[in-house]
């Protein structure tokens, strides 16, 4: 094989690699296991085989009932139902399965790591075949070209994307208003899949939507005055789009990443040690999230609901005749019978 197979190789993997270092430069105080991070990876690498699958049936959906589309319906459906939406939502499946249920999946910063050894086990495939997808068609510059364009943009994308999805999941797993309240469990996760499909999809709609105006003009053989203005503008949009992006997704990272400091875990009452297996955890919650033994404080709550037979007659005494205290002014909660 020639140098340029390897030179491609490396131009392509590289920039997920530095974005799968940094995530795990970030999970500072409880590294996840190795086997874990690897399993996420292909997880996202295998996720790819669905999603082509599913993108080629859509692509000739549209094609198969619309013979010329504008320019704005292509890049609406391409970008937001094709590429977002099939890309997101099976990457998401493929995340929930793999981590929910899992037993390491035990603190929230963990869902981000997750999320984004996922997304870009998914983005390294795809830069894979595109890359080389240049490079049999068009030469070796347009390959460089490709993966240095990719690198800039589309892995940071990917990776943020994985940044809000995990993001989200984290907060449906271990935020006590989500942790018993399915709905509320349910609302966040369906948030997360909704935000990372819109950011997504704003991403490729820009491109597709400058693509189409292009390649109606290169048809037309002359490119007008008012097509180079759009041009600018939609690369002036997508330069923004991209900068608020990776501050939102920075600051999700750093939202979750500075919850879990050595100072906090182990000087401040924030943080207790669970007496069954050992783990560490915030105070707020009413269990521990790696075995479920419930805190003490909770257990007492508990035991006092459910095994006091005085404080259910309480309890349903100040329920009963809240509202009833002309009637029972002097009543004994106790002699209920």
């Amino acid at each position: 094989m020639s140098n340029h197979f390897y030179f491609l190789i490396c131009a392509a993997v590289a920039p997920v690699i530095a974005g799968l270092g940094y995530i795990c430069a970030k999970d500072r105080y409880h590294k996840e296991p190795l086997n874990m991070l690897i399993g996420a990876f292909f997880c996202g690498v295998l996720c790819t085989i669905p999603v082509f699958i599913v993108e080629f049936f859509l692509e000739f959906f549209l094609k198969a009932f619309v013979d010329s589309p504008s320019p704005l319906l292509y890049a609406f459906w391409t970008a937001f139902i094709v590429a977002a939406c099939t890309e997101e939502c099976l990457k998401f499946l493929f995340l929930y399965g793999f981590i929910w249920k899992s037993p390491e999946f035990d603190e929230r910063f963990d869902g981000i790591v997750y999320g984004v050894f996922v997304s870009l086990g998914f983005a390294c495939a795809e830069n894979l075949l595109y890359v080389f997808g240049s490079f049999s068609s068009e030469g070796v510059f347009a390959a460089f070209q490709t993966s240095f364009m990719r690198a800039i943009f589309s892995i940071p994308c990917h990776f943020f994307c994985g940044v809000i999805l995990g993001y989200y999941l984290s907060l449906a797993k271990f935020e006590t208003t989500n942790r018993f309240s399915p709905i509320a469990q349910g609302n966040t996760i369906l948030k997360g899949l909704f935000f990372s499909i819109l950011f997504h999809g704003i991403y490729d709609f820009i491109l597709f939507y400058q693509s189409a105006l292009n390649a109606n003009a290169n048809q037309d053989a002359e490119w007008s005055f008012e097509t180079c203005v759009t041009n600018i503008v939609l690369f002036v949009i997508f330069l923004v789009f991209n900068i608020v992006f990776w501050r939102i997704g920075g600051r999700r990272i750093g939202h979750l990443a500075n919850l879990l400091q050595p100072d906090l875990r182990f000087e401040s009452d924030a943080f207790i040690t669970c007496s069954c297996c050992g783990k560490t955890y915030e105070s707020d919650l009413l269990s521990c999230p790696r075995c479920n033994q419930l805190t003490e404080q909770s257990f007492r709550d508990q035991e006092s609901a459910n095994f006091n037979p005085q404080y259910q007659q309480l309890h349903t005494f100040n329920n009963f005749y809240a509202n009833h205290d002309t009637q029972f002014p002097n009543r004994n909660p106790y002699d209920m019978q």
